[in-house]
């Protein structure tokens, strides 16, 4: 099926086969007797979710409403969320133009996504909006910037949360925004916890409000030495000083 006319506000996809549209407009969402989605303009999405084929948009794409896919997005234009919801939750949004691309949100807007792939050399930038990721941040090309956007790793259970994989550290650029990274872990279990921020240095003091620490001076809610039994909770280890192993 291909549309070529400008106006799409009453037309109902009923058929199976491909639906490609090749101007703008307004779109309701196919369902799932459709193989694949082609939009070669920009174009708004209706109502609804789809569940058919992939979907791959050659202009922009704006969302005025939530929708829900439960298939991969090909996108080489710019995602504007316009007081709505995108949820992939299951699924990849492939951010793979010829020119700078972006994230962005008018009002209010989140991306619910497992992975966000750029293969895009001219980058993409997340100005706006929330950005929930379940799986995986990646760059196979260009530079995922974030300016003013909130980038959110989920971690829903124990030992499954999202990850950030990037070539070089030139892949991804911060400007502005906050970066969450959520890592799950049950409180009822006592032991040892690898603590670490995989984007920016942090320190003790950082981390201080959210824990009470063993054998530290100073900060919110901690315990002295002898407080706890002659015990640290706290180790900390020093790569400058090692010689051996157990050096630092």
């Amino acid at each position: 099926i291909i549309i070529n006319t400008t106006n799409l506000s009453d037309l109902i996809f009923s058929s199976t086969g491909d639906l490609e549209c090749n101007v703008s407009g307004e779109l309701p969402v196919p369902q799932d007797s459709y193989n694949n989605v082609i939009l070669n303009a920009s174009n708004t999405f209706g109502t609804g979710g789809y569940g058919g084929g992939n979907v791959t948009i050659n202009g922009n794409l704006t969302l005025k409403t939530n929708n829900s896919f439960n298939r991969d997005i090909d996108l080489k234009g710019n995602l504007i969320l316009e007081n709505s919801e995108l949820n992939l939750n299951s699924n990849t949004l492939l951010l793979n133009g010829t020119s700078s691309q972006s994230v962005s949100e008018v009002g209010s807007g989140t991306l619910n996504i497992s992975s966000l792939v750029l293969d895009n050399s001219s980058g993409v930038s997340i100005n706006s909006g929330t950005v929930n990721i379940s799986n995986l941040l990646k760059s196979n090309s260009g530079t995922i910037t974030q300016n003013g956007g909130n980038i959110i790793l989920l971690s829903n259970s124990i030992s499954n949360e999202a990850r950030v994989k990037i070539s070089s550290s030139s892949d991804f650029s911060y400007s502005s925004g906050d970066f969450t990274v959520q890592r799950n872990f049950s409180a009822t279990d006592h032991g040892w916890r690898m603590l670490a921020c995989p984007i920016k240095n942090a320190t003790l003091s950082n981390w201080d409000s959210y824990f009470n620490y063993c054998g530290i001076s100073g900060g919110t809610n901690n315990y002295s030495y002898a407080l706890c039994g002659n015990f640290y909770s706290v180790y900390t280890y020093n790569e400058n000083l090692a010689i051996s192993f157990n050096d630092g």
